[in-house]
């Protein structure tokens, strides 16, 4: 049950909102647009009080469940804001991602990669193709199935996802991901 609370937390903050540091009903927003701001900014708020959960398991279980929300909310943006509008997120600049390659490399071991990769996925977004470079820097298999699953929820074309499977060498390993990503 312990368990249970942090996340009826966070519902509970998505649900009525979040004011400093007592939730409070606030009024309907006139518009569709209002509320989808309004429902970014609480997410925001969301992933950094997400980041104080001490317990390894469930702090991780929220980032993936915050990533998805993002998407959804992303979707959501697009459906509002109409066919003129390209609200696709945008993958990182290579810029950004050789720096983000360096200083993976920099770690010797996979257990210091990992809160790098998972780090820098929180505020961006990668091609299939990218997450396939990131994942071939991990030695060992563990590594490699937990970079390809916290990758998966921040790719821009989820539909290549066959790239970042086709980077681990074992079938069982393809198999994990699957089964983490509840994939078919």
């Amino acid at each position: 049950m312990n368990r249970l609370l942090p996340l009826l937390a966070v519902g509970l903050v998505l649900t009525i909102g979040w004011s400093g540091s007592t939730a409070v009903a606030q009024p309907p927003p006139s518009k569709p647009q209002e509320e989808l701001q309004q429902l970014i900014l609480d997410l925001k708020e969301l992933k950094g009080l997400v980041g104080g959960v001490t317990d390894k398991v469930l702090r991780e279980r929220m980032d993936k469940s915050v990533a998805g929300m993002e998407l959804r909310l992303t979707n959501l943006q697009k459906a509002l804001a109409g066919p003129a509008a390209d609200t696709t997120p945008k993958p990182v600049a290579e810029a950004d991602f050789q720096k983000f390659l360096a200083a993976v490399k920099k770690e010797a071991f996979d257990g210091g990669k990992l809160p790098i990769v998972k780090d820098f996925a929180k505020g961006n977004y990668f091609t299939s193709s990218q997450a396939a470079v990131v994942v071939k820097l991990f030695t060992f298999s563990d590594g490699q199935v937990q970079a390809a699953v916290a990758l998966h929820p921040r790719l821009t074309d989820p539909s290549n996802f066959f790239e970042v499977l086709g980077v681990l060498t074992f079938d069982a390993d393809k198999a994990r991901v699957r089964e983490a990503l509840k994939m078919k």
